[in-house]
């Protein structure tokens, strides 16, 4: 796509612009670590992304959420705790995500930071929605409060960390106006969404987020909402259905048979595997998304 190949000039033309992300298993980080450098836990894929983009090689950065688990549905092993105790700094998405927060010990969550500090948060049927970082423009945010929590934390790197933010937001606002510019030419800006994890991306570019879920991938819609479901892709002429990259939910299968629907999958960048890795990183993701929702939408 255009989208792809801007982003593969990119690469060539300003490399010092794009971090090559060294991505492996929390063990495979965990015999990595440099005890010259601080270390950074960070708490799902995203936020070791854009934290990996400011520090690059001044700090050890560790993701705590094994591969193919989705932040939701991880609980730290003992062994996790005790690493934790040896962390310098804890970047996590908060907004209700990471509830296994709660219980640890005090000294762990005085490192604790929150890295979606002055984000508008959204909600869904009165819930806060924590998939901020699906907006790149959010990501933007995240990735400055995570280059002022690393200049105060390291000031002898602070200039560093100011050029690499200064990188990534030349990366992350042509993402942004490229979405803005292509997004125009949808011809139908209804998304039907398994469950509602597209609210950020879809409000920030004028599209209309409608789920089969709350959200919550493991809720069920009432008779009801699904009569509901029906008569919107019939209103919307909505031709795909969308669903979580690893996700398969039967209700999703019933409704685009009963009214013959396409299925398509979106990476909500919540976890990678390992193949993913070798390849793909934030951007890639959401171009890959974006292509998809558009293919959805001719």
């Amino acid at each position: 796509s255009q989208l792809q190949t801007i982003y593969k000039i990119m690469k060539k033309i300003f490399p010092i612009l794009l971090l090559t992300l060294v991505l492996t298993s929390c063990q495979s980080n965990q015999n990595q670590i440099d005890s010259s450098k601080p270390t950074i836990y960070t708490s799902f894929y995203t936020i070791y992304d854009l934290a990996k983009r400011i520090v690059k090689d001044k700090a050890n950065v560790i993701n705590l959420c094994p591969l193919g688990t989705e932040p939701h549905e991880y609980t730290p092993t003992s062994k996790d705790i005790s690493n934790l105790y040896d962390a310098d700094l804890i970047f996590i998405n908060g907004i209700d995500l990471e509830s296994w927060t709660i219980n640890l010990p005090q000294e762990i969550n005085d490192k604790i930071n929150i890295v979606t500090d002055s984000i508008s948060i959204e909600q869904y049927d009165g819930v806060n929605d924590p998939h901020v970082w699906l907006n790149p423009l959010n990501a933007i945010i995240e990735m400055n409060n995570i280059t002022n929590i690393m200049s105060k934390f390291d000031s002898t790197n602070a200039d560093f960390y100011s050029k690499s933010l200064a990188n990534a937001l030349y990366l992350f606002n042509s993402l942004n106006d490229s979405f803005e510019k292509d997004i125009k030419n949808f011809t139908n800006k209804n998304v039907l969404v398994s469950h509602a994890f597209l609210g950020y991306f879809c409000n920030q570019y004028g599209l209309n987020q409608i789920a089969i879920n709350g959200l919550s991938s493991e809720s069920e819609p009432t008779p009801l909402e699904i009569e509901k479901i029906y008569k919107a892709i019939d209103e919307y002429n909505i031709k795909t259905i969308y669903v979580e990259e690893y996700e398969s939910p039967a209700i999703v299968t019933s409704i685009a048979k009963e009214k013959k629907c396409t299925i398509s999958t979106l990476n909500p960048l919540e976890t990678l595997t390992d193949e993913d890795q070798k390849n793909e990183d934030y951007i890639n993701v959401m171009i890959n998304n974006f292509n998809n929702l558009k293919e959805g939408n001719k």
